[in-house]
Parts: C-alpha cells; sequence; structure tokens
C-alpha cells in the first residue's frame, strides 16, 4: 500500500480516467464493482497485518487463532477464499484458460481458411493428399506466425 495519500489518490483518479476512456460503461455501472475491489484490497491488507501480529503473539497463546482475535484487533475475518490474493489468482487462472481458448479458436480458424484456399486443388488429390496438403501449409503458417497466434 502506498505510504503517501497522494500517490494513491493519483493512481485511482489515474485508474478511474483510464475507465472512463477505454471502457464502453458508464461509471454508474463500474463504481461499485471497483469499490468493491477497493475496499476488498484494503481489508486484505488490514488482515494480513493482523495475521502477522497474531502469529508474532501466537506462541504465547494456549488456543489456535480464531476469528474472535481479528475482530478484537478491529480487523474483518477473511475465510481463505474471500482474500484478495484467491480472487487473484483465480482470475488469473481464468484469463489463462480464456486466452488458451482464444488461441485454440484462432489456430482453428486458420485451419478452416487453409482448407477452404485449398479446397481447389486439381481433383487428382486423394482425400489424404488434400489432408496431408492443408497440414503442410497450417504447419508453415503456425511456424511463421508462432510468436503472433
Amino acid at each position: 500500500m502506498p505510504a503517501n495519500t497522494t500517490d494513491l489518490e493519483k493512481r485511482l483518479w489515474d485508474a478511474a480516467d483510464d475507465l472512463r476512456a477505454n471502457s464502453k460503461h458508464k461509471s454508474s455501472e463500474y463504481a461499485m464493482p471497483v469499490l468493491g475491489l477497493i475496499f476488498l484490497r484494503y481489508a486484505d491488507y488490514k488482515f494480513a497485518q493482523a495475521v502477522a501480529t497474531l502469529q508474532a503473539t501466537s506462541q504465547r497463546r494456549r488456543r489456535a487463532i480464531d476469528k474472535d482475535d481479528y475482530q478484537a484487533k478491529g480487523v474483518l475475518y477473511l475465510r481463505p477464499e474471500a482474500r484478495f490474493s484467491t480472487l487473484l489468482d483465480t482470475l488469473k487462472a481464468e484469463r489463462l484458460v480464456l486466452e488458451w481458448r482464444s488461441k485454440q479458436q484462432t489456430r482453428a480458424a486458420v485451419r478452416v481458411t487453409i482448407k477452404r484456399a485449398l479446397e481447389d486443388l486439381p481433383r487428382a488429390y486423394t482425400d489424404d493428399l488434400y489432408q496431408q496438403k492443408c497440414e503442410v501449409v497450417y504447419q508453415h503458417v503456425y511456424e511463421a506466425m508462432r510468436g503472433q497466434i
């Protein structure tokens, strides 16, 4: 968390300006989710501080740390699945899945385009030879465009 509130305020305004400029949504449509994420990030930050403090004193305790200990410190208890880091990890994992699917769809579209382009090969080509030629062209395109697909 930035120590300087002016820096934090500038970062928040820059993010808001970016959302307004690059989003097709009205600010009222994304205000609550954004504010919710800011609150969750702050609550997670305070929770992490409390975890460190409580764990440092846990050797002197006879019982395990529980929800009441966090509330006694004035901190909102966050279950593991409700923590900001868990949300972030989940979103990253889902983004990877979406990117993978997108890339798979792109590759499939390239294959279809190649097959359509090669449909006009002379009839002397058998179906097997046609499939082989399509695969050779696809491999060439894939190798040539590897970083871009």
